[in-house]
C-alpha cells in the first residue's frame, strides 16, 4: 500500500443529541473537535501499520476484525504520530488503553 498519509479528516466541534429509549430521556453532549479516518480500516493497512493481522477472515481490502481494545488503540497512535498528529491514547500498567 503506497498512500497512508492523509486518511484523516478532522470533525469540527458540535453538538449532539442523544436518546434512551427504554428511560424515555434524550439530552445534548458537546463534542470536541476529533479526527476520524475518512475510510474503514482495511487488513491491508492495519497489517502496514501494526506488521500483524488478527482477522479470521483474510482478504486485504476487507476490513480488520478481531482486534483488541489495546491494538485498536495502538494503531489510532501509529496512525497520528504518520499524521504528525498527537497520540491520544495513553496505555495503563495492565495493558489497557484510556482517553
Amino acid at each position: 500500500m503506497e498512500v497512508v498519509a492523509g486518511l484523516m479528516r478532522k470533525i469540527p466541534a458540535g453538538k449532539i443529541s442523544l436518546r434512551d429509549d427504554r428511560k424515555k430521556q434524550t439530552w445534548t453532549v458537546n463534542v470536541a473537535e476529533f479526527w476520524l479516518s475518512k475510510y474503514l480500516v482495511t487488513q491491508e493497512l492495519f497489517t502496514l501499520i501494526m506488521d500483524i493481522n488478527p482477522s479470521l477472515f483474510r482478504h486485504p481490502r476487507r476490513p480488520v476484525e478481531n482486534v483488541s481494545w489495546h491494538d485498536a488503540a495502538e494503531f489510532c497512535n501509529r496512525q497520528s504520530k504518520r499524521e504528525n498528529l498527537e497520540a491520544c491514547y495513553y496505555p495503563t500498567k495492565d495493558r489497557k488503553s484510556t482517553r
